[in-house]
């Protein structure tokens, strides 16, 4: 009788967790994975996968032991941080260091979470190929002391999502605390060129790292595309904060190509560092190699950075840096308008402050407009001599 009845309560409630399924959607726990946090349902996901099925994760922890490959037109759905994706096991047993990857992806409502350490240059996602619309949103992201200690600090970052070659990626109210406090610096997302329409909106970004670590920014578009430039950035509506170590809270490389019509809306942008060797808060530079840049004619080109509150502590160089070219050709950037900005610096008993403000050098036309602008001695607004046209107008300085 008592195997009967449990027998009936458990059909019971598999129909009503049936029931909550969106059309299109298999419930994995029905193909049999566990989500014990245990055992590696991985197997169980894969076949999924394969199938072509679109996977709907019940509340449980779905611990990720082995390497998935991601199918086209696959979505994850979860309950939200009740659904778990642990992404677990020796990260030299994958097969590769992607864990998942695919195009036309969407995850929803599902928590990343790794406690492990991983090897260099390992990722909770990562594109390789030409991919288009990808989608993450509802998402809570966790790494802790995701390196391992004593790596050189170029190989030595961990990029939790990296995109190469990917178009059309929206990321919307994601939750990332990332903490390698004790171990080597780290990347959040991670955009290598040959990227069209990426918008980062609704989101909080927390990047933690030892002190000692000089190089990694929270969000980083690096143009390393030699036939391709990152085109059409929108980051909007977002709260980073850099913690300690690590650069720039958003950085951008022109390396070998140019990067295209930004803009950077309404976000808070905290950067503090303990030792006052971090740099900029907002840094977008041009490769300091002519080789590299040998197809960037203007390496940034309509940039628009506006009502963002940038506050920094304890950093040095300028807090929004942008345009300068360090090498030999006279290239130059585009368009750059810095409008409606709060920039602000704390007072510090590190030698090395911020100097709080604005530099922008070698673009042709530069607008600057009514920025309120707050930090020691050095605060202010430098605009290179090379350009073609500037206008600042209604700027507020306050010197400590």
């Amino acid at each position: 009788m008592a195997e009967s009845i449990k027998k009936k309560l458990t059909n019971i409630i598999a129909a009503a967790v049936t029931q909550t399924i969106p059309a299109g959607y298999v419930n994995i726990k029905t193909l049999g994975a566990k989500g014990d946090g245990i055992t590696n349902d991985a197997p169980i996901i894969q076949k999924a996968e394969n199938a072509g099925k679109s996977i709907y994760f019940p509340k449980g922890t779905y611990k990720i032991g082995s390497n998935i490959i991601k199918r086209n037109n696959v979505n994850w759905l979860g309950v939200g941080v009740d659904s778990i994706l642990l992404i677990s096991g020796d990260p030299y047993s994958y097969t590769s260091s992607d864990i998942i990857r695919n195009e036309n992806f969407g995850v929803e409502d599902t928590e990343f979470n790794k406690s492990h350490n991983a090897q260099p240059w390992n990722y909770a996602y990562k594109s390789t190929g030409k991919y288009d619309s990808f989608e993450f949103k509802n998402l809570t992201i966790k790494f802790r002391n995701a390196l391992k200690s004593g790596e050189p600090a170029d190989g030595g970052y961990i990029h939790i999502f990296n995109f190469f070659h990917t178009n059309n990626v929206r990321i919307t109210n994601v939750f990332m605390d990332s903490d390698s406090s004790t171990n080597r610096g780290h990347c959040i997302f991670v955009f290598k060129g040959g990227n069209n329409n990426t918008i980062i909106e609704n989101s909080t970004m927390i990047y933690n790292t030892n002190p000692s670590v000089l190089y990694g920014g929270s969000v980083v578009f690096a143009s390393r595309s030699t036939s391709n430039p990152i085109q059409s950035i929108i980051i909007s509506n977002n709260t980073i904060t850099k913690k300690n170590g690590g650069d720039e809270c958003l950085w951008f490389a022109a390396n070998y190509n140019s990067i295209n019509d930004t803009l950077l809306d309404n976000n808070t942008i905290k950067a503090v560092s303990s030792n006052g060797l971090s740099k900029s808060s907002i840094l977008m530079f041009a490769q300091d190699s002519d080789s590299m840049l040998a197809s960037a004619i203007e390496p940034f080109n309509k940039i628009t950075i506006k009502n963002n509150n940038i506050v920094a502590n304890n950093m040095y160089f300028s807090t929004v840096f942008v345009g300068y070219d360090f090498g030999t050709k006279p290239r130059k950037a585009g368009a750059v308008t810095i409008n409606n900005n709060s920039i602000s610096t704390t007072k510090s008993t590190i030698t090395k402050q911020t100097v709080s403000g604005i530099l922008v050098g070698r673009a042709k036309v530069i607008t600057i407009l009514n920025n309120i602008i707050k930090g020691n001695q050095d605060a202010g607004i430098t605009a290179n001599v090379d350009v073609i046209t500037v206008t600042m107008k209604g700027n507020s300085i306050t010197k400590y």
